[in-house]
């Protein structure tokens, strides 16, 4: 920011982004406009939302066997393998795009694994609760954008980041929530929450 020379930004977490604006404005509320958007945002989620599969994957032993070299060469071969035979099979067929970003980034590149892994650990996905009642968050405005059918970060933390907020940031704030959306909803519902932000941004 200051090398662009910004006083202040908008800012707009999503999924994991979420938990990092909560904190980013509570320690550097200077940096943040007046006005802040919340997407399906993680931050608040407790720890028995987080599978069994998804600690075991994110603890360090595991992480340091799949950042070999050999793992992650095998991880490449396997994905540039899957990918051929799909498009060989049936050209026609479009793959999930955000499964297919997230299977690169988790072959290519060299520290996905292990930042995801320990966010899942150690936060931002979790712990931020004391972030929205800071000072930092007095006398803002807040969308929260959620999807009902949200499998990642369940919609009951919606409107609980809202009471979380001080009581004059509620009152200038509101919770938008889309049926049977998940926690895509940018990509499934894109025109509405773009039309909503610009909206909430007037």
């Amino acid at each position: 920011m200051q090398y662009l020379q910004w006083d202040k930004a908008i800012i707009a977490g999503l999924s994991m982004g979420g938990g990092i604006a909560m904190t980013f404005t509570a320690q550097f509320p200077y940096l943040v406009d007046d006005k802040i958007v919340l997407i399906a945002s993680a931050g608040i989620m407790e720890a028995t939302d987080i599978s069994r599969t998804s600690k075991f994957m994110s603890s360090p032993f595991v992480q340091t066997m799949t950042s070999s070299v050999p793992v992650r060469k095998y991880l490449q071969r396997l994905i540039t393998k899957n990918t051929t035979s799909a498009v060989a099979a049936d050209a026609k067929k479009v793959e999930d795009p955000v499964t297919e970003i997230v299977r690169l980034q988790s072959a290519h590149l060299t520290g996905y694994n292990a930042a995801i892994s320990s966010s899942l650990r150690d936060g931002p996905v979790r712990g931020q609760a004391s972030s929205l009642s800071a000072d930092g968050w007095v006398d803002r405005a807040v969308l929260v954008i959620h999807g009902t059918d949200d499998r990642t970060v369940n919609a009951r933390y919606a409107p609980l980041i809202l009471s979380l907020l001080p009581s004059s940031t509620r009152e200038r704030s509101h919770l938008l929530t889309f049926n049977g959306a998940g926690h895509d909803l940018t990509i499934s519902h894109s025109q509405e929450v773009t039309q909503a932000m610009l909206d909430f941004f007037k």
